[in-house]
């Protein structure tokens, strides 16, 4: 449980706000006043000092010049998750934070969406699809084993002006986005020569423009409000790292290593920026989802033919991807997963 004393209360507000976020992290937290200028707050016995004026009174662990309630927030918050004997591990830290999933309708999507709300997160499951979304809403809110909870917003993510009203939106009721997943995708099959060039557009649209608008809006989220950190998971594909066998998909490969090289642009350009922002890939091969057959819709065969490249491999599932994300939303401050690459075993491509 948490426990704020406060002898200047009007100007610790925010802290409060934040040192709230270590709600059930089990420790008992104080923040009060010791005489005029010293911030005094301690977290089961470990006692950190915060002057609050620029001529301090440095007495005991001092850990610096604090200016204003949002910094003395942002700096008990920084500096408890700092230290290795604060039992603030796993995904205790993302209660309660806005996750929002594009492509949330099924698959990989849906399962995320599924995982992050079982975990205590706010979950904004964007899709074209709005009722495969609110029926498991509505499942998850029946569930006794469901800590946060999923709501929905129509967004085509190919278009500019759907995603700039989903993150106000986001904004206006949520209060901004602290978690992306850039699930959303589409294949085309068809020749590099013969394709057809509307639908080359559209799935670079889908797969690289709208996942990088998606981006950069988090970004400018998390920034606005000086959260203390943020995350960006790009679902990517080994079609983003190696030419498959499958031939009939070369704009598809395309697309996926231009996302490959995205999520190194966002991780370079973020380094220096005021929030903590890490970005993280993971790229799966053969998934059990509805992609192969959305993909070749119109040539059934084709899907046929998939299946019998391999007969005797057990897929991994979209449940198998969700837990990738949530090791590495559950991973320390510190770590930055560059890239996870999976492929069902006996997979060679």
């Amino acid at each position: 449980m948490v426990s704020l004393v406060y002898c200047e209360s009007s100007a610790l507000d925010h802290a409060a706000t934040e040192v709230g976020l270590f709600d059930n992290a089990g420790p008992s937290i104080s923040i009060e006043i010791s005489g005029k200028n010293l911030l005094e707050v301690t977290v089961s016995k470990m006692a950190l000092l915060f002057s609050l004026s620029r001529n301090p009174v440095i007495r005991g662990p001092a850990r610096g010049l604090v200016t204003s309630p949002q910094e003395i927030g942002s700096r008990v918050i920084e500096t408890v998750k700092s230290r290795s004997d604060f039992p603030w591990k796993g995904m205790v830290r993302w209660k309660n934070k806005v996750a929002l999933v594009t492509g949330a309708s099924e698959g990989i999507g849906a399962a995320t969406c599924r995982l992050l709300a079982t975990n205590g997160m706010i979950v904004l499951g964007v899709s074209r699809n709005t009722s495969k979304v609110e029926k498991m809403a509505a499942e998850l809110r029946r569930s006794a084993t469901c800590t946060g909870r999923l709501s929905h917003f129509s967004a085509d993510v190919s278009k500019e002006e759907d995603l700039r009203s989903l993150f106000m939106w986001a904004a206006r009721t949520l209060g901004g986005v602290d978690v992306l997943v850039n699930n959303a995708g589409m294949g085309v099959p068809g020749s590099i020569i013969n394709g057809d060039v509307c639908s080359w557009r559209r799935m670079m649209d889908v797969n690289v423009v709208g996942l990088a608008v998606c981006s950069s809006e988090t970004v400018r989220s998390l920034e606005s409000r000086r959260a203390l950190e943020g995350y960006i998971i790009n679902i990517c594909s080994v079609a983003g790292h190696v030419m498959t066998s499958f031939d009939d998909l070369q704009m598809y490969h395309v697309s996926k290593y231009a996302v490959t090289a995205l999520t190194e642009v966002y991780r370079r350009e973020l380094k220096s920026r005021s929030v903590p922002i890490r970005v993280s890939q993971i790229s799966p091969g053969l998934v059990r989802t509805e992609f192969v057959r959305n993909l070749y819709k119109e040539h059934p065969q084709k899907e046929e033919k998939v299946a019998r490249y391999f007969p005797d491999i057990k897929l991994l599932t979209s449940e198998d991807i969700a837990q990738t994300v949530l090791y590495c939303l559950a991973s320390p401050p510190h770590m930055q997963v560059h890239d996870i690459i999976m492929r069902p075993r006996g997979q060679l491509i």
